[in-house]
């Protein structure tokens, strides 16, 4: 059981990250949608 919660605990400080660096880089330009949006937006 302890490879199971080591890799649940990892996993949760990923989202953790992902999310703040997408609010991070989201933040300076609200106008336009922030860095992330752009180039999400340029992919699709």
């Amino acid at each position: 059981m302890d490879e199971l919660s080591v890799l649940s605990i990892s996993l949760s400080i990923a989202s953790l990250g992902i999310f703040f660096l997408f609010f991070a880089s989201n933040d300076d330009d609200d106008q336009d949608g922030g860095k992330l949006i752009k180039s999400a937006q340029r992919i699709n």
